[in-house]
């Protein structure tokens, strides 16, 4: 279930990511269908580095509370430095880069992570 909920997690960034920008009047562009496909990875990474720490919390105490917390802690650092670095790098391209489509991918995905980072944190 814990796998289940992180994948939807990850769709609702997707969708979260994705919708944003669409909303905010920037195009939809073809090449933003490999987003879709990085998030989905970059986002599935992290549901496993949380489900990792959540069966390693599992020797701390059979308290949900408790386990939550471990998990969290045990996760943070290293989904935080990752998602951060990859947010950056996106966003790094999209104020760098000089063809507008490549600009328009880095915004889709950096935004997509981004609330992914946020998704999966809350």
């Amino acid at each position: 279930m814990l796998g289940v909920a992180g994948l939807v997690t990850v769709v609702m960034a997707m969708f979260s990511g994705f919708g944003l920008p669409m909303y905010l009047g920037l195009s939809w562009q073809a090449i933003n269908m490999v987003a879709i496909f990085l998030t989905l990875g970059i986002g599935l990474d992290s549901v496993f580095l949380l489900l990792s720490s959540w069966t390693r919390s599992a020797a701390h105490s059979s308290d949900v509370a408790v386990r939550v917390s471990h998990t969290f802690s045990d996760a943070a650092v290293s989904l935080t430095i990752a998602s951060l670095t990859t947010i950056l790098g996106f966003a790094v391209g999209a104020l760098t880069a000089t063809f507008r489509c490549v600009q328009i991918f880095c915004i889709y995905a950096a935004l997509a992570l981004s609330f992914n980072y946020i998704w999966m944190l809350t």
